[in-house]
């Protein structure tokens, strides 16, 4: 399908008539919407199976899906579309996606929905380089606020908050609806704010499963607005009230670590308007006991703050549980000196280290290990022991993995491993002290051809004349007969390349595969990985009418399977580029891999330059001594009768 802009094809027939203003199956356009669409505030979200409703870039006025957008008193609150031609089915699948979120409830917003979307269409469709999937990742444009959240049932009121506490820079809440936690994780997202001079927001989060919220704040907020998924937006005081509340600033502590206690009280014994008033708070940890006198925030805040460092006002050891105690003296509801308690367990002891792995190619190493609690991923390498390159992910993770590349070939790698937990316990391992060790693999060239002389390849040029189809010589430049550049006029080093025509264009209305060049027979046996590198010129169209491919066989030439093919967009260079294509790992471990350079099908008209190739190579990673050296000399016996000059 040609795109809009695209000149038409002669001979071919106008398979679909994409619209930039408009749903063609129904006239539907942007008249109708401007002058006809009186949906007022009843608006829709729209998913379009069309081509080119979304290209914003079109000149002459609005596209579709702007046009929805833009309509004053209606229109749409978001619109989701294609920007260039679009297959039918992968949209689909999208939309199937972008449904299951709904009924699922996994995501929550146009954007989540979007994104899920587009996912799931990957997921069916391929995420390789030009791929369908891929395709629809890039032509698909959503239109609209991505925060929107999408209402699927009549939005209610979220309850006043009535466990809020904050402390050591986090704020919490549970979010509730009629009486019961809203326990759905990622349904709300709460802000915290105070009004000193103008609204200041301090800090934000979605809730967990339990609807609780969890956020880091930069200031002591005195608001919160609440939103979410079929809620009524809808602000809150967070005024303290009578009935006391404890909290600490975490849930676990290391054992020289700073807690900072926090109470809410409207009535304190003894507080008074206008002045800064004090509390106190008993902490308990494994028998001992200590306690800190809480000191209000600011006049009137009722908010009260004290800190203590354990192992210096509270012995603890690792696996205590940590109590603070408040006695609520006055809950305004006639109960008197109620004990009000928070929790958190003493952790002194860094993440646990196991199943430590190395694995490594010719020029990189991948390191890995877990935990038995989320820590950071630190490997400390080297070349010797005690190795001293750190490499460090502060991710919070138990599964570990951590690449270093630039690593010699054939070189022993020496690493421990450490990780770090969110209390700042460190867990080590070295081996027993004698450090994991890891060799790199080698590098050599399994097959090299630099085209200096006539090597004599396997063709099949199927029913077409041999100039016309793959040859080996000096290509003349020509070519170019109404569409793409020429070919080059000689190698990308040296005169000769292996091309097709090297005297002008490919040919029309080939059959698929039917120019065909093939290596001979090479032994990867010893390879561990591989890779095809060449350097290329080559001109052809894009795969809906023409298709140039490489193929590869691992056993002789009996089956073949495609390794690179050109995609969507049209190739038609000017210049030589060097090219790697990885092999699969089908072909490690074979001594009868083929590597075949076809061209076709073609259709009709708009003839390319096709395939010139230069300088191949095929290399890759092996056991270290597995293939010699391309070339070594370390002088030790004083022989220099192999270099072609001597100088004193």
């Amino acid at each position: 399908m040609s795109g809009p802009s695209a000149p038409t094809r002669t001979g071919e027939p106008n398979r679909l008539s994409p619209s930039e203003t408009s749903w063609v199956t129904s006239g539907f356009n942007v008249s109708d919407i401007n002058g006809s669409l009186t949906n007022a505030d009843t608006l829709p979200i729209i998913w379009s199976v069309a081509c080119v409703n979304g290209r914003f870039d079109r000149s002459g006025g609005d596209c579709f899906g702007e046009a929805w957008l833009k309509k004053p008193g209606g229109g749409a609150v978001s619109f989701e579309g294609a920007t260039t031609n679009e297959s039918w089915v992968p949209p689909c699948d999208a939309q199937r996606g972008i449904v299951d979120s709904l009924r699922e409830e996994t995501a929550f917003t146009t954007g989540g929905q979007h994104v899920n979307g587009k996912l799931y269409c990957m997921d069916i469709n391929g995420d390789s380089n030009g791929s369908e999937g891929t395709r629809f990742m890039e032509q698909s444009t959503l239109f609209g606020v991505p925060t929107l959240w999408p209402r699927t049932l009549e939005a209610r009121s979220p309850d006043e908050p009535q466990d809020f506490t904050s402390g050591g820079g986090i704020a919490t809440l549970t979010v509730e609806v009629d009486g019961a936690p809203l326990a759905k994780a990622g349904a709300a997202i709460v802000s915290f704010y105070n009004e000193a001079g103008g609204i200041n927001v301090v800090g934000s989060g979605l809730i967990d499963g339990n609807g609780v919220v969890t956020a880091a704040i930069s200031g002591d907020p005195t608001h919160c607005h609440i939103h979410g998924q079929n809620l009524i937006p809808t602000s809150f005081e967070l005024a303290a009230r009578p009935e006391g509340r404890v909290s600490l600033d975490g849930s676990g502590y290391a054992c020289g670590a700073a807690v900072t206690v926090r109470v809410s009280d409207s009535n304190v014994p003894g507080s008074s308007p206008g002045t800064v008033d004090s509390t106190t708070v008993e902490l308990a940890a494994g028998g001992a006991t200590h306690t800190v006198t809480l000191t209000e925030t600011a006049a009137e805040r009722s908010i009260y703050e004290g800190t203590a460092t354990l192992g210096v006002d509270l012995a603890v050891a690792h696996g205590d549980l940590l109590v603070a105690t408040y006695i609520d003296v006055d809950d305004g509801a006639s109960h008197f000196n109620v004990p009000r308690t928070a929790e958190a367990v003493i952790d002194c002891a860094g993440p646990a280290i196991s199943a430590v792995q190395a694995v490594a190619t010719e020029s990189s190493v991948t390191f890995s290990f877990t935990t038995d609690e989320p820590g950071t991923t630190t490997v400390v390498y080297g070349t010797s022991t005690p190795p001293s390159v750190f490499v460090v992910d502060d991710g919070l993770t138990t599964d570990h993995e951590i690449t270093v590349s630039g690593v010699d070939p054939c070189t022993t790698v020496f690493f421990e491993v450490r990780s770090t937990d969110a209390l700042g316990n460190v867990g080590v391992d070295t081996n027993g002290g004698g450090y994991y060790s890891v060799e790199t693999a080698g590098w050599g060239a399994f097959f090299t051809e630099t085209f200096d002389s006539d090597p004599g390849w396997a063709i099949d040029n199927g029913n077409e004349p041999p100039a016309d189809g793959w040859g080996f010589g000096q290509p003349t430049g020509q070519g170019q007969d109404s569409y793409g550049g020429p070919d080059p006029t000689s190698g990308a080093t040296g005169d000769n390349v292996y091309g097709v025509n090297l005297n002008g264009d490919i040919p029309a209305n080939l059959s698929d595969n039917e120019l065909k060049l093939t290596t001979p027979v090479i032994d990867l046996s010893m390879a561990t990985s591989a890779q095809l590198r060449f350097q290329r010129w080559l001109g052809v169209e894009r795969d809906t009418y023409d298709n140039a491919r490489i193929r590869l066989s691992t056993d002789g030439g009996a089956t073949w399977s495609t390794v690179w093919e050109n995609g969507s967009d049209t190739i038609d260079e000017s210049a030589w580029s060097e090219q790697v294509v990885a092999l699969p790992s089908a072909a490690l471990g074979s001594n009868q891999v083929q590597i075949q350079w076809t061209y076709g099908s073609t259709d009709g008209s708009w003839n390319y330059c096709g395939w010139n190739i230069d300088d191949v190579v095929v290399e890759g990673a092996m056991p270290c001594g597995g293939l010699p050296m391309i070339f070594t000399d370390g002088f030790e016996a004083g022989d220099c009768g192999g270099w072609t000059e001597m100088v004193d």
